[in-house]
């Protein structure tokens, strides 16, 4: 019988023993976080503010660790401050928010907070992320879209300057309660909104690069809508090839467009002339430094044009 027992404490031990080291295996691990971006308007004039409320949190089953939320700022926003329920933020075109230990069930706001530079809409992603693996990825990027608006207000213009890309659509709010029009007043008869009420809008997509100044028939007040040519690559070698692309589209019919350059230290003279295409290859041959391009529409027969537009840089090394 005493040989039994001693032949079954061998087996106990092992069984043991391996129930020890089964336990003592470290446990997978796993957070399921989630971001949700909310504006504070979908619909923003030019020049003002935008609040971006960003929401993170962890639906579990284990805390995530080393959490952050972060959000690239797109073209169109321009920073302006970030803070963070939990945690600390950084950064102004990248901003970063460090939430350290999310535990499962918990959450944090971040708010962001920008300023529109241009019309248009404007997308706006934050993201959230952590040391902690994530078994549903799906939920954690969320994607924000506002409307940047040339607002007409009672009596004035509200900004007076806006900037627009290349070929881009730039919207009009009529927000004051008296009538209003947006019209082309650079005399080449591009668009006329005819009167519109509160509440209406009106848009007219800038194909050209240049400045447009607009007016309102109703009041007289003016602005403008600057439009840039753009330029790729934007940096390079002297002697390589640049493109230089002034406009999406040839020019309305008996219009034209002229393109300016600007070599290191100095001045803009004329390039491109009386063109109809809409973009062209330039060689710089001035020595390394800036050089910078600028275009207009204009109509040979009536003399009416915009004024040149902001310029679009390269960087020769």
């Amino acid at each position: 019988m005493k040989k039994r027992l001693w032949a079954v404490v061998p087996a106990l031990l092992l069984i043991a023993l391996a129930a020890t080291a089964a336990f003592g295996r470290p446990v997978a691990t796993s957070a399921d976080l989630s971001v949700v971006n909310t504006p504070s308007s979908s619909s923003v004039h030019v020049g003002d503010n935008v609040t971006f409320t960003i929401a993170a949190a962890n639906q579990g089953p284990d805390p995530a660790l080393q959490t952050k939320v972060t959000d690239a700022l797109p073209a169109g926003l321009g920073f302006v401050s970030s803070s963070s329920s939990v945690g600390t933020c950084s950064g102004t075109k990248k901003v970063v928010c460090s939430l350290g230990t999310l535990g499962s069930g918990a959450n944090a706001t971040v708010t962001l907070v920008t300023r529109v530079g241009q019309a248009g809409p404007i997308a706006d992603t934050a993201k959230v992320a952590s040391a902690t693996p994530d078994p549903n990825a799906a939920n954690n990027a969320s994607k924000a879209t506002i409307s940047g608006f040339v607002a007409v207000v009672d009596f004035a213009f509200d900004p007076t300057d806006a900037p627009a890309k290349l070929g881009a659509k730039v919207p009009w709010k009529f927000t004051g309660f008296a009538p209003h029009t947006v019209t082309d007043a650079t005399g080449l008869g591009l668009y006329d909104s005819g009167t519109k009420s509160h509440g209406a809008s009106y848009s007219f997509g800038y194909k050209a690069a240049g400045t447009y100044l607009y007016i309102c028939t109703i009041h007289g007040f003016t602005g403008t809508i600057q439009v840039p040519p753009t330029v790729s690559p934007t940096v390079g070698p002297q002697g390589s090839p640049f493109t230089v692309k002034w406009s999406t589209a040839a020019p309305p019919a008996g219009d034209v467009f002229d393109v300016q350059v600007m070599v290191p230290g100095g001045a803009f003279v004329d390039w491109m002339t009386g063109q109809t295409t809409t973009s062209a290859t330039y060689v710089p041959s001035a020595g390394p430094g800036s050089y910078a391009f600028r275009a207009r529409l204009r109509n040979p027969t009536t003399l009416a044009a915009t004024a040149y537009s902001p310029p679009a840089s390269i960087k020769v090394t």
